[in-house]
Formats: structure tokens, sequence, C-alpha cells
């Protein structure tokens, strides 16, 4: 039987953004916030496609992941966090406030789904990953950061 639990507990948060850094898991986006979409990810490379797949994919309505699955096939979530990891300070600086949100809690939600599928066997609960918020660093800007750093210092 295949592992699934909710989605992060910041994902509530990015339905009300409307930012085009989010990707929705459903098919609502608006032409328009699609279009704008394009244009952020052609002019700094986010790689939007590839977290909407993972979250269409491995997410179902009711916000349960699909860890195993994700676990076997990671290479959009891969790719996007590769992404993250090249998208320059100076760009983030460039986005709206909403864009700069938007984009922050997409890298924590991809991280932190990255932070479970590298577990063998998966965790029974990411409380049973050692140091997954305050010690295990991820890409991000080119520099490394904590769940923590970027929930509770850029974040907030």
């Amino acid at each position: 039987m295949k592992k699934k639990y909710v989605l992060l507990a910041l994902a509530p948060a990015l339905i009300g953004l409307g930012g085009c850094l989010f990707v929705a898991s459903s098919r609502a986006d608006t032409e328009e916030g699609l279009e704008s979409q394009t244009e952020i990810v052609a002019a700094d490379s986010v790689n939007t496609a590839a977290l909407a797949s993972v979250l269409e994919t491995y997410v179902d309505e009711r916000g349960l992941v699909d860890y195993e699955g994700l676990q076997a096939n990671r290479q959009d979530l891969d790719a996007y966090n590769a992404s993250v990891q090249l998208t320059s300070q100076a760009s983030f600086d460039s986005w709206s406030e909403a864009e700069q949100i938007a984009f922050l809690i997409n890298a924590y939600n991809s991280l932190t789904l990255k932070s479970i599928v590298d577990e063998s066997p998966i965790k029974d609960s990411i409380k049973d990953i050692t140091g997954v918020w305050r010690f295990k660093k991820h890409g991000i800007w080119g520099d490394e950061l904590t769940l923590n750093n970027i929930e509770h210092v850029v974040l907030r």
C-alpha cells in the first residue's frame, strides 16, 4: 500500500497568493496568469513546469502526496530544485513581493518533498527525519539554507 500524507503546512497559503510563480496543481489558472508565469520562467529559468508536473502527478485533490511514487520518479522534482538553486538573488530582488513569496513557498515545499523522498525507506513521519528543518541545508540562490531559514528568517 502506498503511503500518502497531506502536503505541507504552508500549502494553504499558496492558494491565496495569485503570484505568477505559484504553480497550482489544478487547471484553474487563467490565461493571463499562465502568460505571466511563462515570462518569468523564460527570464529567470525557474522551472515551474517541472513543479506543476510533480503536483499534478503526485498530489491528489485532497492534498495527499504519493511519496513512494514521487521517490520512484523524481526527475521533475530534482529539475525544479536545481532551477531554484540557480535563481540569482538579483533576479529574486527584481520580482514583486507576491512573486517572491510564491517562489519561497514553492521552494520550501519542493525542498521538503525532496527531504522526504531522499529517505529510503520513506519515514512514517517527516518528524522522523533527523535535522530536517534545522540542520539539513538546501541550495537556493546559489547559497545553502535550512527549511527553518526559509520559513522563519526569509519568509517572515
